[in-house]
């Protein structure tokens, strides 16, 4: 399907959507990218079951230092949830992300899963192996904050199956890619009165594209936060072991700390990252903020530094005007 075909179709789920009625959406999520939604989903009944929509549209503007230019993008995000409870009390869910991105470079992605959902958990296929990150991860940057070098060198491939269960304040999950790597992990969450503690565990089996071919990976990372009425700290460590073509195999250690806060319609946030991949060192740093104008309207910043040693140094500023319903 083309470009502009499938935008038309993404501008149709936005003027159907119009219709239905603020409510929780059920079921699983699996929104990965670091523009992500914060207003409830609408709804509407179609047929034996609930169409639950997330809709968002984000025009920003864009200064890279090291190539002293601007550039402009605009971004719409759908995410349509289709949940109806089946004859023996089990939820099923269906969703379908739609991620279109244009301006300068037109480029369009999609994700599909299917999940059912009951008291033993939920068992979800599809473009899902990211879910195991997502409940494990430090908590995202504020606006458009993104931290570079906080994540494993190695990746899952998109398609696989995902299963999570939670017993009280702890949830297990698993991800299998359709090439046998995985994810495991484990989170804890629990507040005490104004306070909030959250840990997280994950190890990753995956593999890493190079210029002489894959490599595979194994490594593992915990996550730690506090957070006490508006204010959330945030740390995370991990380990990675990268095979080599040529020799022994290669050390990846990377860490990270941030901080967020909230303030009237004002959130802010900080992060900090220091890596070492083989000999090569690595530094980040993000700052963001986001001032919400009106409901669903928001002015999103954020800066985002990044250097690798005897190499790569770039920081990038990024403004946007943010819509979601």
């Amino acid at each position: 399907m083309k470009t502009h075909h499938r935008l038309l179709l993404l501008v149709a789920f936005l003027k159907v959507s119009l219709l239905g009625s603020a409510t929780a959406q059920d079921g699983f999520s699996f929104g990965y990218d670091t523009v992500s939604f914060f207003e409830k989903p609408t709804a509407f009944d179609v047929g034996i079951g609930t169409l639950n929509t997330n809709l968002l549209i984000d025009q920003s503007i864009l200064y890279g230092d090291s190539t002293d230019d601007y550039s402009a993008a605009t971004q719409f995000l759908g995410l349509f949830n289709f949940g109806t409870q089946l004859t023996n009390g089990w939820q099923f869910n269906a969703q379908y992300l739609a991620n279109y991105s244009g301006f300068d470079d037109d480029d369009y992605r999609g994700n599909l899963a299917f999940s059912i959902t009951d008291h033993w958990g939920v068992v979800a296929v599809g473009q899902v192996t990211g879910s195991v990150f997502e409940k494990t991860r430090r908590q995202r940057g504020a606006g458009n904050a993104s931290l570079a070098f906080d994540q494993f060198a190695g990746g899952l491939k998109d398609e696989g199956i995902f299963y999570s269960v939670r017993f009280n304040s702890y949830e297990f999950a698993a991800t299998v890619d359709r090439e046998g790597g995985f994810e495991l992990g484990a989170n804890f969450e629990r507040p005490i009165g104004a306070s909030s503690y959250f840990g997280g565990l994950r190890l990753r089996k995956g593999e890493t594209i190079t210029g002489v071919g894959s490599r595979d990976t194994i490594g593992g990372a915990a996550v730690l936060a506090y957070t006490y009425a508006s204010l959330t700290i945030d740390t995370q460590l991990g380990f990675e072991s990268v095979g080599s073509v040529y020799s022994e195999e290669i050390e990846h250690l990377f860490s990270s700390l941030g901080l967020s806060y909230k303030t009237g319609p004002l959130t802010v946030s900080a992060e900090a990252g220091l890596a070492k991949l083989a000999d090569q060192k690595r530094y980040s740093a993000a700052f963001g903020s986001r001032w919400d104008l009106a409901r669903g309207l928001s002015l999103n910043f954020g800066v985002n530094y990044q250097n690798t040693e005897n190499s790569v140094e770039d920081t990038v500023a990024r403004g946007s005007l943010r819509y979601e319903f």
